[in-house]
Parts: structure tokens; C-alpha cells; sequence
């Protein structure tokens, strides 16, 4: 005889439903938002190369992450010339891991756990964030999700095909991103520990993934790694913002600004009502627990002993989803209805962060209408200035290169002397470029300098472009 649905389930299945439909909508809002930042390394990576050219590129060249997900952008970009396809694959790891979470979180914590979970990843600005990044770290949330569950999979039902998977699993991993290996290593060493009867199947399974790695090793590299701690001192950065920030904040901000106080404090109050409600029924599942320490702990280490990625939180990408299974299991751990106060605080907060996150000062520059416009008011002799600091200035050329449609003749500096000794003509064109997470920067003034047309463009990197008329 059939086993019979609880109508309960049938709701589970129904928020999940809404929870996914929500976080792609999310998603699709911002994904068309400038490339910007390492996004810029992966379009010049991969625009306009064989894939022979690429593979050249990774092992040769700046780039230091392992090839899977630009191999899939590297497909996506075939689509058509938009430079946003680059993040297609991005956007559907960042998607598909919603329901995923889910499932490990019935296989794990329970069910509504896992909703709340799905709920977690769905509306976390960090993950909006990431899944809308041409850069491989959305992908890594999703294969390391996808690794446990072929794990418990293989644990439960055995048989070639779901070790042989899960060892795969591991592989892609690493493949995806280096920082994953701190999940790799954490389920091998749990399931080797826990599972005394799967251990020949255990070690079998990781030699499959050893293997399957084995021909990208000569090609792994870690090239200077030092200008992430050079970059977060400039942004006075600090670990607790780093470890907030990677549950419910952007990169690049404090967590005063995205989510904001007030939202830190509705999250920190559920959490709290939820953990000392009474009585403590069960514990998380070990596994869960240790792959939500793994990277966070493995990448804190590192940065204690060599370069500090701790400060840029997309580097704990991994151990991501197992947080969030651990968020879940906690707001529902009081049992309904005393679940619900902790998790309406919850929700509210997190509702806080994601709605703050859309917000036009806190997206990517809007590097393609600032290209339209810098196409539509300078002609051919007409010179293009980027006003700002040197490093500023290099990344924001390379940053409009995508949506220009024309070359244009190209100045640097600040001051407006030699700006006007520069021109070619009548007009100037300059284009300034404010710090991040700085109010944009005014329009200059100077002699001879008369202002015709600005344009102020907020976002985490504001940017102004004015047209000047030159006596």
C-alpha cells in the first residue's frame, strides 16, 4: 500500500515553492548590473577565446581559481554577447541550491528546518549577491551541498554508483574553488569515523576524487594573495564585519550599513529566544555542525599563518548551506507555536538586509549606462578623463570596456590643468570615480570649465560623468 502525504507535507512543498520563485526573482533584479570587480578578470579571461585559450589563461595567467565554473561561463557566454551571461551559471547554482539545502535539511535537521534553511539562502543578501557574481563562488555553494547529500546517499543505499558519485562530488569541489577543501576533507574524515562498516567504500570513494583531480595539481597556484589584506585595510574591514557579513550582509560593507543595527538586532534577538527555549530535545547532526565550522575555521588558520582571505567572506562560501541548516534547526527547535516569535525576528531582519541590498547605493556600478551615456556626448575627438585614484581609474577603463561601443581618446588624473592641456577639441568628458562605499564624489570646478551636462550613477562604487564645454 501507498504511503499516505501528511497535508503537512504538502505545505513544506508549497513554501519551498515560494521560497525559490522569491530568490530567483531576487536574483534576476541585480543580474543585469555591471561586471565589476574579479568578475572583470573572469570577462577578460574568458571573452572571445577557444577553450584551448582559456585553459591557457588558468594555468598561466593572474587567474587563481581551478576551471569548472569558468568552463561553464565559458558555455554560457556563447549565448549571445551580453557580458552578464557570464553569470548565468552563477545564477542557476545560486537557484538550485534553494531546494537543495531543503533536502539536506530533510535528510539532516527535519523538514521545516530545511525550509527555514531554503528560506536563508533564498533571501541572504550575501547569497543574492554571489549568485548574480561571475565568479565560481554560487557554483561552490551548490556542489558542496550536492557532495553531502550523495554522501548520506551513498551511507544509506550503497552500491557503486552513489560512491563513485559522492567521490566526484569531492572533486568538484575543489575544482570549483580551493577554499572547498576544508568540506572535502570534513566529510571524508566524518564518514571514515562515523561509518565504520563504509570505510574500504570511503577510502575507495576519495581515491575516485583524488584521481579525478590529480591532473589539475601541477596547475594550482596562490598568486598575490596579499592584496585581499591590502584591500580590506583600506576598507577598514575587520573579522567580526567579515564573519556577519557572510551570513547576512554584502562584501565590500560593514554590517552597520547592510543589513544595518537595527537588523543585526532582531536576528541576534530570535536566535537567542530560540537557543534558551526549553527543553533541549536533540542536538544537530555532527556532520552538519562540523562542515558549518570547516571553512570558516580552515580559512581563519590560514589567514592567522600566511594571507588573510578571512576578511573576504565569499572565501567560506562552502560551508555556507550547513550554517544555514544550522539556523533552521535552531528557530525550530522550541517546537510551534514557540518557534514562531524567534523566527518572525528572524525573518524580519533578514527581510531588513535583503530589502537594504537592492537598494541602488548599495548595487554594482552601473557601468552600461554609464558607457551609453559617455558614447552619446563625446565624439571622436572629444577626450575621456577618469578622475580618481590610480587603481580606480585602471579598474573602471577595464570595467567600461564591455559596454563601450566605440574606442574613445582616454586621460587620467585630478587635476584640471592638465585635463584642459590634453583636449582635442571643445569638450571634456570626465568620468569620477568615488571609493566604495563612498557618497559620490562632486563634479570638479575649475577656470575655463563649464558644465553642460551630469550624471550622478549610485552604487557601491558611485560614479559621476560630466560634460564639460572648454573655453
Amino acid at each position: 500500500m501507498a504511503k499516505l502525504r501528511r497535508p503537512t507535507d504538502a505545505l513544506h512543498e508549497i513554501v519551498l515553492v515560494l521560497l525559490v520563485l522569491a530568490g530567483l526573482w531576487l536574483r534576476l533584479r541585480v543580474f543585469d548590473q555591471g561586471l565589476w570587480s574579479d568578475e572583470l578578470i573572469a570577462y577578460h579571461d574568458i571573452h572571445h577565446r577557444s577553450l584551448r585559450g582559456l585553459l591557457k589563461i588558468l594555468t598561466q595567467g593572474i587567474e587563481n581559481s581551478p576551471p569548472l565554473y569558468f568552463l561553464f561561463a565559458w558555455l554560457s557566454a556563447k549565448l549571445g554577447s551580453d557580458p552578464a551571461l557570464l553569470r548565468l551559471p552563477s545564477l542557476v547554482a545560486g537557484t538550485a541550491a534553494i531546494p537543495l539545502v531543503y533536502l539536506l535539511g530533510v535528510r539532516t535537521v527535519g523538514r521545516w528546518a530545511g525550509v527555514v534553511a531554503a528560506g536563508f539562502i533564498a533571501l541572504s543578501p550575501f547569497a543574492i549577491h554571489y549568485s548574480v557574481e561571475a565568479r565560481p563562488y554560487a557554483l561552490m555553494l551548490l556542489v558542496s551541498t550536492l557532495s553531502a547529500l550523495a554522501l548520506l546517499s551513498a551511507l544509506d543505499h550503497g552500491g557503486t554508483a552513489r560512491w563513485a558519485a559522492w567521490g566526484l562530488s569531492l572533486a568538484a569541489i575543489v575544482y570549483t574553488h580551493y577554499t572547498g577543501a576544508a568540506v572535502v576533507i570534513v566529510e571524508a574524515v566524518w564518514a571514515f569515523w562515523a561509518h565504520p562498516r563504509a570505510r574500504r567504500d570511503v577510502a575507495v570513494a576519495c581515491g575516485v576524487g583524488f584521481a579525478a583531480f590529480l591532473p589539475w595539481i601541477p596547475f594550482v597556484k596562490g598568486d598575490r594573495l596579499d592584496v585581499y589584506g591590502q584591500i580590506a585595510s583600506a576598507l577598514g574591514i575587520t573579522y567580526p564585519d567579515a564573519a556577519v557579513s557572510w551570513l547576512v550582509g554584502l562584501p565590500f560593507l560593514g554590517p552597520g550599513r547592510v543589513p544595518g543595527v537595527p537588523a543585526l538586532a532582531l536576528c541576534a534577538a530570535g536566535l537567542a529566544i530560540a537557543l534558551i527555549a526549553r527543553p533541549w530535545r536533540s542536538r544537530p547532526p555532527t556532520l552538519i555542525v562540523a562542515l558549518a565550522i570547516a571553512s570558516p575555521a580552515a580559512i581563519l588558520l590560514y589567514s592567522l599563518l600566511s594571507f588573510d582571505l578571512f576578511l573576504f567572506p565569499r572565501n567560506m562560501t562552502a560551508s555556507l548551506p550547513f550554517v544555514a541548516l544550522l539556523i533552521g534547526w535552531a528557530l525550530v527547535r522550541p517546537g510551534w507555536p514557540r518557534a514562531a516569535l524567534p523566527l518572525a525576528l528572524v525573518a524580519a531582519g533578514l527581510g531588513v538586509g535583503t530589502f537594504k541590498a537592492e537598494l541602488d547605493r548599495y548595487a554594482r556600478p552601473d557601468y552600461p549606462d554609464v558607457a551609453a551615456f559617455i558614447d552619446h556626448v563625446a565624439g571622436p575627438r572629444d577626450r575621456v578623463v577618469y578622475r580618481g585614484s590610480a587603481l580606480a581609474v585602471y579598474r573602471m577603463r577595464d570595467a567600461l570596456r564591455p559596454y563601450l561601443e566605440r574606442r574613445h581618446l582616454v586621460g587620467f588624473g585630478t587635476d584640471p590643468k592638465r585635463w584642459i592641456r590634453s583636449r582635442r577639441s571643445g569638450k571634456l568628458v570626465v568620468v569620477t570615480i568615488s571609493p566604495i562605499g563612498a557618497t559620490p564624489a562632486p563634479a570638479a570646478r575649475a577656470p575655463r570649465l563649464h558644465e553642460v551636462a551630469d550624471r550622478e550613477y549610485p552604487g557601491l562604487s558611485a560614479t559621476r560623468v560630466t560634460l564639460y564645454r572648454v573655453d
